[in-house]
């Protein structure tokens, strides 16, 4: 029983981290958007302000990355100046996937390429960055999140796993039932690679899931979509 699992195995201390992680940027985009429309409000122009909240907002709602440094970025860029996440969004991707993650999480690989903790982690380098700071950990969140996700096939490859299959060896259940009709692709993709489905997945090992990239990046997938749609039923 998959709820179990959540509920009985150092698995949910990870979802509910990952789901902690994914309402963090929410909190920090408002408080940032505050500050952003009083310095905005003192300059004399409300509208501006308002622009600026309209242009954060748009901003957050298309990237999980920690979002002080997007939102910060919106404001520079508002202004007539370059940002440091813009520049390195505007960089030339190197292969497929920095391509793919260009395109679909141009902030989400930003922010973690210049955060070296970030870059440790999710390259399998170094498990013990991965949840160093909270910054970081949103961080890693965020690019994993894309990578396993959206940039599956051009990081990955297609899901070389069944969702079926992978299905049928959990007792059937609601949360099963859920995963099945709301995030069936990535149950495959978690499902076709060993690490994923036993070292991150069914028998978590932090070890063994942060050492392989791939593995860590759809166990991170398939814990976003959970999270995001099971909710409910898995937690």
């Amino acid at each position: 029983m998959i709820t179990r699992i959540f509920a009985r195995s150092p698995l949910c201390l990870l979802l509910a981290a990952a789901l902690a992680c994914s309402a963090e940027p929410t909190t920090t985009t408002e408080t940032s958007l505050s500050g952003t429309e009083a310095a905005t409000t003192t300059s004399g122009s409300a509208t501006t302000g308002a622009e600026t909240s309209e242009a954060g907002t748009s901003v957050a709602t298309t990237s999980t990355a920690t979002t002080h440094e997007p939102t910060a970025a919106s404001a520079m860029t508002a202004t007539g100046e370059p940002s440091t996440t813009t520049e390195a969004c505007a960089g030339e991707a190197t292969d497929e996937c920095t391509g793919c993650m260009h395109e679909a999480c141009c902030e989400a690989l930003a922010d973690c390429q210049g955060d070296p903790a970030c870059v440790a982690c999710v390259a399998g380098e170094d498990g013990d960055a991965c949840e160093s700071t909270p910054e970081t950990h949103a961080r890693v969140d965020a690019y994993l999140e894309c990578k396993g996700g959206a940039c599956q096939e051009a990081c990955i490859g297609a899901p070389a796993g069944s969702c079926e299959d992978a299905l049928a060896e959990l007792t059937q259940d609601d949360c099963t039932t859920c995963l099945g009709a709301s995030c069936c692709d990535e149950v495959a993709g978690c499902h076709g690679n060993t690490v994923c489905w036993t070292g991150c997945f069914t028998v978590h090992d932090d070890a063994v899931c942060h050492g392989d990239p791939d593995g860590h990046a759809l166990y991170h997938a398939l814990s976003a979509c959970a999270s995001a749609s099971c909710q409910a039923e898995c937690f």
